[in-house]
């Protein structure tokens, strides 16, 4: 082939590629931004992280202090598991029964009044009710137990995802606001790419379909998905968001400008 036809051949390419896709700019942010809060207002008594450090599902950031609300559990767990007073009422019950039958004897042979063998089944009555009761007392006491070990378990903020604490607002020695934001955990893995496109744009796009995404000065672009489109379009600037999802396995920090790769049809449309 002579070179002004590889020449030609050559721009033909290079025109089809210009035409087949278009930069549009976009910026990554957290998947999830996660503001935690002390329900139960008590002293700080351990801070265990700091802002930008990883933390894993379920890690313990902040915790109070429980060490009276600890003494409460320990005494809620003693009377959740005696069977003391119920056994002594199923003993009591036991003697009443007894007496009964044994003053039902005695009514029989005209020893016993009418009046004793009333009092002798009323015993029996009152016995089985405080049995009753014994039993409703250790529900309860089982109950009481199971809320003070909630109660505690509120005392600590847990992290809910793996990700990066982004602030902490709380020192040891102060006391918890239930008001006040604690911690905060942003999750950039993975980050979530948005992007505000002429309406006509983003209608050509559909979810799961995946766009190339540049950072500046890399030549290698991430893979991310289209996953959401906002269901209301701005009516001043004729855009709608278009959010992607990309893996970011490196922990990239969120917040940075990109490139979004969109195919040339979409490109067109927005005269790009």
């Amino acid at each position: 082939m002579k070179p002004a036809v590889l020449a030609l051949v050559a721009v033909a390419i290079g025109l089809a590629a210009a035409r087949a896709a278009a930069q549009v700019p976009a910026i990554t942010v957290p998947s999830q931004r996660v503001e935690m809060k002390f329900v139960v207002p008590a002293y700080i008594a351990a801070v265990n992280v700091k802002p930008g450090d990883p933390v894993k599902a379920g890690q313990v950031l902040v915790a109070e202090d429980v060490r009276e609300e600890e003494l409460e559990r320990q005494i809620l767990k003693l009377e959740a598991e005696s069977d003391v007073a119920v056994e002594y009422q199923k003993v009591k019950l036991k003697s009443r029964k007894v007496e009964l039958a044994r003053v039902q004897e005695m009514h029989e042979k005209k020893v016993a009044t009418d009046k004793e063998l009333e009092e002798a089944k009323l015993g029996v009555e009152q016995a089985d009710l405080e049995l009753k009761k014994a039993q409703e007392d250790k529900l309860a006491a089982e109950l009481k137990f199971r809320r003070a070990e909630v109660r505690i378990e509120k005392m600590k903020l847990l992290s809910p995802v793996a990700g990066v604490v982004e602030k902490v607002e709380v020192d040891v020695g102060e006391v918890a606001d239930p008001q006040k934001v604690a911690v905060s955990i942003v999750c950039n893995d993975p980050l979530w790419v948005e992007m505000h496109l002429p309406v006509a744009d983003a209608q050509r796009l559909r979810a799961g379909q995946e766009l190339p995404v540049r950072y500046p000065g890399e030549s290698t672009p991430q893979v991310a998905r289209v996953i959401y489109f906002a269901p209301e379009a701005d009516a001043g600037s004729g855009t709608q968001l278009v959010r992607l999802a990309m893996d970011n396995p490196s922990r990239r920090s969120s917040g940075l400008q990109v490139t979004v790769e969109l195919p040339q049809r979409a490109a067109e449309a927005s005269g790009r």
